[in-house]
C-alpha cells in the first residue's frame, strides 16, 4: 500500500519542510518570551555553553561531510545505466536540489552554533543567537532526513535486481521515490 501526497507537496517539499521549521523556532521564541523557556533554555546551557555549542557544532559540521559525500558518491553513479530513468524525469533536477539544500543549511546551522560559541555567553546571554540555532537545528535535522531518505532510493534503484528496466513502466514510481516528493513505500515493488 503507498500514500500519496498531495501535488503541491510534491512540487514544494523544500519549501514545507522549511515552513515547518519556521514554525518550531516561533513556537520556540513564543515559549521563550511569553512562557518560561528563557528560563527552562538558561537552565540547560548554564554553565555548559562552551561544551554544548562546540559539540552541536562540531556534530553539524561532521553532518555538512557526510552530505558532501554523498553527493559525491552519487555524482559518481550518475552515469550508471540504472540511474536512466531518473536522469530522464522531471525529477532529476530535486535530487540534486534535496543535497545542496542540506549542505547549505548544515552549512549554515554549523556557523550559527561557531558564533554561538561567540557571543552566548552565561555573563550575557544573548536568546536572538540561541532560538536561531535551534531554529537552524530544526531546518538541518529535516534536511539531513531527506537526504538520507535519498540516499536510500538511490541505493534501492541500484541494488535492485533486473537491470532491464524501461523508463515507459518505471519512471513515475522511481522518479518519485528519488526525488523525495513521493511515498516512502517500498521501492523493490515500484521497480519491478
Amino acid at each position: 500500500m503507498s500514500l500519496s501526497y498531495p501535488n503541491w507537496w510534491r512540487k514544494n517539499f523544500l519549501l514545507v519542510e522549511l515552513f515547518i521549521a519556521l514554525l518550531a523556532t516561533a513556537g520556540l521564541l513564543l515559549w521563550c518570551v511569553r512562557g518560561s523557556g528563557l528560563q527552562e533554555l538558561e537552565k540547560l546551557v548554564h554553565g555548559n555553553r562552551g561544551q554544548i555549542y562546540g559539540t552541536l557544532a562540531s556534530i553539524c559540521g561532521s553532518l555538512l561531510g557526510f552530505v558532501i559525500a554523498t553527493l559525491s558518491v552519487v555524482l559518481g553513479f550518475n552515469t550508471s545505466r540504472r540511474l536512466d530513468v531518473l536522469r530522464k524525469s522531471t525529477y532529476y533536477k530535486q535530487l540534486w536540489s534535496v543535497f545542496t539544500s542540506a549542505i547549505r543549511v548544515l552549512a549554515f546551522t554549523t556557523c550559527a552554533w561557531l558564533l554561538a560559541l561567540f557571543v552566548d555567553r552565561d555573563s550575557s546571554p544573548n536568546l536572538f543567537i540561541l532560538v536561531l540555532c535551534f531554529g537552524a537545528t530544526f531546518l538541518a535535522v529535516l534536511r539531513l532526513g531527506r537526504a538520507v531518505w535519498v540516499l536510500e532510493r538511490i541505493v534501492e534503484i541500484l541494488t535492485a535486481p533486473g537491470a532491464g528496466l524501461s523508463v515507459e513502466s518505471s519512471e513515475p514510481a522511481q522518479a518519485d521515490a528519488v526525488s523525495g516528493s513521493g511515498p516512502p513505500s517500498s521501492q523493490a515493488e515500484e521497480i519491478q
